[in-house]
């Protein structure tokens, strides 16, 4: 069974969540963007007054919880070393992940990417795809590279866009397909 460590926030994080447990493998431990956002008391006090879909995802899942400040921190690197993980799914971050983090894993760090690449690299391809009205987008997955959404790609699969799609919109129907697209490519890697 593979070991997965699940990075990222929002749908996108959720989704990953969803489909690595829908596909047999076991998440051994996920970093939510609220922990590096937030001092520890105060996202506990958030999480008890406020809590985000990723809290409650984390906790109905019993998922165990990395504390660390970022991706590229001594915490998160004695953590992976801890765990021993033989993927890092990556989902809406926002840090460049060092070589010394993505290395870490036995077999790859993998982004899940919501455009068709090499189409649409870096922030927000939901914008954009619509901003050139584009008639496809899509979900990528690709290996974590030194560049921004330039590794090799593993997996892709089309979105069509309608007219009556905002980024909102097309953003909820990509994160759902990110879904089955990652179970089946978790399947394949064992």
């Amino acid at each position: 069974m593979l070991k997965v460590v699940i990075v990222g926030y929002g749908e996108m994080f959720t989704n990953l969540i969803a489909g690595t447990l829908d596909s047999g493998c076991e998440i051994v431990g996920v970093l939510r963007k609220d922990t590096t956002k937030y001092r520890p008391i105060w996202r506990k006090i958030r999480d008890i007054v406020n809590p985000s879909i990723e809290y409650s995802y984390i906790k109905s899942y019993s998922l165990p919880e990395i504390e660390a400040r970022g991706i590229n921190t001594k915490e998160f690197k004695r953590a992976l070393l801890k765990l021993n993980p033989d993927i890092i799914l990556v989902g809406s971050w926002g840090e460049k992940i060092n070589k010394e983090i993505f290395d870490l894993p036995k077999i790859a760090t993998i982004n899940a990417h919501p455009s068709l690449l090499p189409k649409y690299r870096g922030p927000n391809p939901y914008f954009w795809t619509i901003r050139n009205m584009e008639q496809t987008s899509g979900v990528t997955f690709h290996l974590v590279d030194k560049g921004i959404d330039t590794g090799a790609i593993l997996a892709q699969e089309e979105v069509k866009i309608f007219p009556s799609d905002t980024g909102k919109s097309l953003k909820e129907r990509t994160v759902l397909v990110a879904r089955g697209v990652v179970c089946e490519l978790l399947k394949a890697l064992r």
